[in-house]
């Protein structure tokens, strides 16, 4: 029976732990997107733009390049977070970058290097995952319960 307690109590621990983790990156993610938006802006220039489908979410993908700082950099980013949307909306997005020569990023002035297009956060999935690991956990503890009977 203590065996059985301890091992219940492991899991949720766990399971606590790893939630927080996720949630904490999380805050992380959104609290630098709220950061970018007072970052200065630049003028980049597509390199490339292409849309990744997999298991129903689509993923704009960007290569571009700005000035900042007086150097030419290259950036990746277009948001902070995960991208998941509908094959249309994300070619919508890429459709919109391509209508002009260039589009508006905003860069980080500590470290220019690192830029972004939208300084917005999306983070509810991984919101999601912290709390299915702790469901997860409190299930498998339940298991480990009634399973011990």
């Amino acid at each position: 029976m203590q065996t059985k307690i301890w091992a219940i109590v492991i899991v949720l621990g766990v399971g606590m732990i790893v939630n927080i983790m996720i949630q904490l990156a999380a805050s992380r993610i959104v609290r630098r997107a709220e950061e970018a938006e007072a970052w200065p802006t630049a003028q980049a220039r597509l390199i490339k733009g292409w849309v990744w489908s997999a298991r129903g979410n689509n993923t704009p993908h960007l290569r571009y390049e700005y000035e900042a700082a007086g150097k030419t950099w290259q950036g990746r980013r277009v948001l902070f977070g995960t991208w998941a949307s509908t094959l249309a909306a994300a070619n919508g997005f890429l459709a919109g970058l391509q209508k002009g020569p260039t589009f508006e990023v905003r860069y980080d002035p500590a470290d220019p290097g690192f830029s972004v297009v939208l300084p917005v956060a999306r983070v509810a999935t991984r919101r999601s995952m912290g709390v299915a690991v702790v469901i997860a956990s409190a299930v498998f503890s339940l298991v480990i319960w009634v399973g011990g009977r």
